[in-house]
């Protein structure tokens, strides 16, 4: 999957604070907080197929 779009840093404190009670969470510790907003402007890939998974 390609996604091609501009990336920038949410600066406004109250939607760091929203963003830091409801997530998303980091996979790794960071000390910062610092959240990137990312906005898709085109969003291209192909269809992988093959044995679909059972429930």
């Amino acid at each position: 999957m390609i996604v091609i779009g501009r990336a920038s840093v949410v600066t406004d404190a109250a939607e760091r604070e929203r963003l830091s009670r409801t997530g998303p969470r980091s996979r790794v510790p960071v000390r910062d907080g610092v959240f990137v907003r990312l906005g898709s402007e085109l969003v291209t890939g192909r269809e992988i197929t093959g044995a679909r998974a059972t429930r």
